[in-house]
């Protein structure tokens, strides 16, 4: 049973002489390419190529349509003070010189170590022109020109993703004749160099590839280095070890991923049905600013009053469920004060009265201390020397409607006697006691301040004596 066709898109990569046109669906399963076929066409007839596949139908979904390195012109600088105000186009026909028809550009803004730069991708505004012609009434938002190198890389990261830790990286992909190395910062492409992989030149060209974009890194954009490099083939001669010690860059292999055309035809169609936050537009320059009815959000509209006409609904429901409730309560509380004979003038009266029994209860059970506890902690505190004369615990719970304890209406007095040892009038016993009060997890609770222990002499039946007045305070 074939996979439900839930979304479709068509690559068209735009070649010499020819167009690769590639439809693919997106299911829960992936992609599945529907339909590929190739069209010749004769020096400037893109647009009646392009024109006839749409006519056939050919040109299903979102149409992507994609422009190799050779005719894309891509340079990545640092944003400067003297580029405010002029559009991507104009600054790079001041740095390429006028060229016949002009050009259309895009600018991706990227926020590298060095500080803030742009990728700035530009191509014929004549070609454009005839791409767009050759599309005929597609809708805008379904249409798109884009450079083939950020493709292709994307189509790279999905065969296998880069470790988290590189910012920085280089993708090599390997085609037939010809290979292509990118370099890419945080998944944005910021150059590529082509290089020859026929022959027996392959590891020479390699080299002056990646050393080209290694350069560029230090040179142009200021970087202090690459975080890695992935070589898409299958590593059997050792190339990505002997490229990791040739450049001192850690060097990984990954799944191969195919340069051909229909290939980058397939990429283009997938584009089309993934996120490209950030992915340059050509068309943008060539169509004309979108007025009140292109910005309108008629969907978003449509969502919104759909959903306040449902709010409305509810809270209209719920009004009447609450008012449905708050009779019925009326009712059973008229009922309910006709059978106990309460008017509605007593019943503040009754809850007064009820809320302060439920106060004074509450003071009771909830807020007084329970001095049980204390006495259990009595023989820890006291050491052997001494003898418990008085226990003293106060205690005064106000009853009110928010009843807490205070320093005023809450203390514990220890009372005790030592008898002393010659002319000894500080025994040994205050700071036992006091050290073992604030030991106490019970004393620390409800007694955690200690104001001391007063010391009275005394006679006694063997000799002197020592009364020990201990009082415990609440903290507030």
């Amino acid at each position: 049973m074939a996979a439900p066709h839930l979304k479709l898109s068509t690559g068209v990569l735009i070649s010499d002489g020819h167009l690769v046109v590639t439809t693919v669906s997106k299911s829960p399963f992936g992609f599945r390419q529907i339909a590929t076929c190739e069209v010749e066409f004769e020096p400037g007839e893109v647009a009646a190529a392009l024109t006839e596949l749409n006519t056939a139908g050919l040109l299903k979904g979102k149409v992507v349509c994609g422009l190799d390195g050779r005719r894309v012109y891509s340079i990545t600088r640092r944003q400067l003070a003297e580029d405010h105000g002029q559009t991507p186009a104009e600054v790079l026909s001041e740095r390429l010189g006028h060229l016949d028809g002009g050009l259309v550009a895009g600018m991706t803004p990227i926020k590298l170590p060095s500080g803030p730069h742009a990728v700035m991708v530009a191509c014929s505004r004549g070609l454009a022109r005839q791409v767009l012609a050759g599309l005929g009434k597609l809708r805008k938002s379904a249409t798109k020109l884009v450079p083939l190198v950020p493709t292709m890389y994307r189509m790279a990261v999905r065969a296998k993703s880069s470790p988290r830790k590189w910012r920085t990286e280089v993708r090599v992909l390997f085609g037939e004749q010809e290979g292509l190395a990118i370099l890419a910062h945080a998944d944005v492409t910021l150059a590529s160099r082509l290089f020859e992989v026929a022959g027996d030149n392959l590891e020479s060209s390699l080299d002056i590839a990646i050393q080209s974009l290694l350069t560029y890194v230090r040179e142009d954009l200021g970087l202090d280095k690459v975080d890695g490099i992935t070589l898409h083939r299958e590593d059997t001669d050792g190339l990505a070890g002997r490229c990791g010690e040739t450049f001192a860059v850690p060097t990984v292999s990954a799944p191969p991923v195919a340069m051909d055309e229909h290939a980058a035809s397939t990429a283009l169609a997938q584009s089309g049905l993934l996120p490209t936050p950030g992915a340059v537009d050509l068309f943008g320059d060539l169509r004309p600013a979108a007025g009140l009815k292109e910005n309108f959000p008629k969907r978003a509209a449509a969502l919104l009053l759909g959903t306040l006409a449902a709010a409305g609904w509810m809270l209209h429901e719920e009004a009447s469920r609450l008012e449905r409730d708050t009779a019925r309560t009326e009712q059973q509380v008229a009922a309910l004060a006709k059978r106990v004979k309460i008017t509605s003038k007593d019943v503040k009266v009754k809850h007064v009265a009820v809320e302060a029994e439920w106060n004074a209860a509450t003071a009771f059970v909830v807020e007084r201390v329970f001095w049980g506890e204390f006495l259990a902690e009595l023989p820890d505190i006291l050491p052997g020397s001494v003898t418990l004369t008085d226990f003293n615990g106060k205690d005064k719970v106000q009853f009110k409607k928010k009843t807490t304890g205070s320093a005023a209406t809450r203390q514990l007095i220890i009372t005790g006697q030592v008898p002393l040892d010659g002319i000894t009038t500080s025994p040994p016993e205050v700071s036992m006691i006091t050290d073992a009060i604030r030991d106490s997890a019970p004393f620390q609770r409800e007694f955690a301040r200690v104001t001391g222990a007063n010391v009275r002499l005394m006679p006694g039946m063997s000799g002197a004596m020592a009364r020990l007045v201990c009082v415990c305070l609440p903290t507030n």
